[in-house]
């Protein structure tokens, strides 16, 4: 129960410090609820932690039962109901928190994720934005960036890895989607500029050397596409020499 108290709290504290004082103090008040409502709210999270999804949402349905307007309850169901596969039921309870919460990112996220589940790409990519703008979070961009590539913006898709990358150098899958970004934009330079920092990173990646090895084939640098190729075969087993490869021409020595 104390843990619980804490949390309204801190999203209290939150809030006020966020926003005008009549907008926090309603987002106050939806953070909250009566004592009955929090303890079952205090043992969903319990169970949820646990892996008991089917007995969070039976918590939570019955403290929403006794509390309507507990936004809390509402955004933890969402999350609930989207792990047990019920996007559409999920939206409904998103909405309400996103709506209750508007300066709370966690809030944002859930209604993209929710969203996004439902297949409203724009109105996931909307939410996704407003969360940013709240919290910066690169789990997040990932995902704006992933929804930008599937709906052809590729354009914007690469600008938002390459923040990414130029964030946290180290990070491979900014690498592994740039470097498909890329080809796909005609900039093979900057493919291969990808390639060739990935399996620095990831040396023994066999999978990232194979890949490198194709991309060059397909540039006609088939001397350094075979070097790869046999480094990723060397890596693992499970490689077999490619005849997809183009052969080399014979020496004109």
């Amino acid at each position: 129960m104390r843990r619980v108290a804490l949390l309204f709290f801190s999203v209290i504290a939150c809030h006020a410090a966020s926003s005008p004082v009549a907008s926090a103090a309603a987002e106050a008040k939806a953070a909250t609820a009566p004592p009955d409502a929090a303890a079952l709210f205090s043992e969903a999270l319990d169970l949820e932690r646990s892996g008991n999804d089917l007995g969070a949402k039976a918590k939570l349905d019955a403290a929403l039962r006794l509390a309507p307007s507990f936004a809390l309850a509402s955004l933890e169901r969402a999350d609930v109901l989207l792990a047990l596969g019920h996007a559409g039921d999920a939206v409904l309870d998103a909405r309400r928190a996103a709506k209750a919460l508007p300066h709370n990112p966690r809030a944002q996220e859930v209604l993209g994720q929710t969203l996004e589940d439902a297949g409203d790409l724009d109105g996931a990519l909307a939410a996704y934005r407003q969360s940013v703008a709240l919290r910066d979070d690169p789990k997040i961009r990932r995902r704006i960036a992933a929804i930008d590539t599937r709906q052809g913006r590729l354009a914007l898709a690469a600008r938002e890895w390459e923040a990414l990358r130029d964030e946290r150098p180290g990070d491979v899958s900014a690498h592994l989607e740039l470097s498909a970004l890329y080809q796909k934009l005609d900039r093979p330079a900057s493919a291969k500029l990808e390639f060739q920092t990935l399996v620095a990173l990831a040396p023994k990646n066999a999978l990232f050397r194979q890949q490198f090895a194709k991309f060059l084939d397909a540039q006609g640098e088939w001397r350094e596409a075979r070097r790869e190729w046999a480094r990723a075969e060397a890596l693992s087993p499970s490689i077999k020499p490619s005849r997809k490869l183009r052969p080399l021409l014979p020496s004109r020595r």
